[in-house]
Parts: structure tokens; sequence; C-alpha cells
């Protein structure tokens, strides 16, 4: 499975994503997997990952409303889309990484 990330082509259109799904994992596991993230407004999402594969589909991974944590003592991460495919592409990205 082939993909790129926001920190290499910051032109990913995550416009009309939405929750499909979770993963918990630590910060630094999946920044190990896919670099730094973007850093969000400090409103409702703090850091971000962004994803595209090479069919065209789409998914981010995201904290929602972690007011009390830093995106380094986050666990419980969020995962978009707009198919429920990339859940699983997700899951395969990130496993085995430490």
């Amino acid at each position: 499975m082939q993909y790129k990330t926001h920190n290499q082509d910051d032109l990913i259109d995550t416009n009309g994503t939405h929750l499909l799904g979770h993963i918990n994992l630590p910060f630094d596991h999946i920044a190990a997997a896919l670099g730094q993230p973007i850093r969000g407004d400090f409103d409702k999402v703090k850091a971000e990952w962004n994803i595209q594969f090479n069919d065209g589909l789409v998914a981010t991974i995201y904290d929602w409303k972690e007011y009390d944590r830093e995106p380094e003592q986050v666990t419980d991460w969020h995962i978009g889309g707009q198919n429920q495919s990339v859940v699983q592409r997700v899951y395969d990205i990130l496993k085995g990484v430490k």
C-alpha cells in the first residue's frame, strides 16, 4: 500500500472527511510512522496527520477536544475519511511501528 502524508504534500484535500473510527496509540508511535503532525488551531484539534493513498482515498488521524492534554499525552485518536476502508489502512500502516 502506497501513500503520502502532509509532510510530503501539503495539498492533501481533507474536506468532507468525518469520524470513521478510533485508534489507541501514543503520539510517538504515530509520529514515528507518519512524521510530525500538523498543529491545529487549539480549539477542537491540536494535532492532525493527513494521509492520501495512491487510489485517491484520504484519511486523517487527529485528537478531538483534548482540552486538558497536549498531543504528546493523547492515546485515543480519531480516524477520519470519506470511505470506511481507510480505517483498516491506517491500522495496517501503524501496526508494528515502535
